[in-house]
């Protein structure tokens, strides 16, 4: 039984990557997805895939190992206003956030003032 789907995604491409691997396979959700659009528009994937339930993430080759690190955990949510939207690394990275408006990155969130849950953050 899969408590965190989040942490898994996470998990497995953390894994997938710094192993160098080209992509890893997933199990697919409409979450995993909205994520993996978000960061394939941002230049942390090449592309994504979803197929007969399944989610290929294809990593961008020239680019090196991704961070990712979890911030909201089942245990403890993590909540931010627009205003506590920080950059990441100097803004080279990019925070997560779940909105009421869907899955967004850290300079969107402050761009459309909205806050949300920080799901975690990508380097």
């Amino acid at each position: 039984m899969q408590t965190d789907p989040i942490a898994d995604f996470i998990t497995r491409m953390r894994n997938a990557n710094r192993a160098g691997s080209e992509q890893t396979t997933l199990p697919s959700s409409k979450l995993k997805k909205a994520i993996a659009a978000v960061l394939a528009n941002h230049d942390f994937l090449e592309k994504f895939e979803e197929k007969d339930g399944t989610l290929t993430v294809v990593f961008k080759q020239e680019r090196p190992a991704l961070e990712l690190k979890r911030v909201s955990k089942p245990g403890q949510r993590i909540y931010v206003g627009h205003n506590e939207i920080f950059p990441v690394k100097s803004g080279l990275g990019a925070a997560i956030i779940s909105t009421s408006q869907g899955i967004l990155i850290d300079k969107e969130a402050r761009k459309r003032k909205l806050g949300g849950e920080l799901l975690f953050t990508v380097f």
